[in-house]
């Protein structure tokens, strides 16, 4: 594990936690690399997509202010499905 952890800021400190201060590669167990991080990143967003739209909607909302990161592009993807429901 001598991989830089993912929430590791330039100056040392946990941007991820509440704890700033990080124990050390090893001893977090919230500890994950950049690339595993990436790999996770890719899963969770395939997942997400191959929600139903009324689904996606849902997570945007109560997660994202109505954004949809998994769909690409800027982060953003917003509209109105054909049920009302804002995408």
């Amino acid at each position: 594990m001598s991989e830089k952890c993912f929430g590791m800021s330039e100056d040392g400190k946990c941007d991820v936690l509440r704890e700033k201060e990080c124990p050390g590669n090893g001893r977090c167990a919230f500890y994950k690399s950049q690339p595993r991080f990436q790999r996770d990143q890719e899963l969770a967003n395939t997942h997400l997509s191959a929600l139903t739209p009324i689904e996606q909607a849902y997570i945007a909302e109560k997660y994202y202010d109505g954004d949809m990161p998994w769909k690409g592009g800027n982060g953003e993807a917003r509209g109105e499905t054909e049920l009302g429901v804002r995408v």
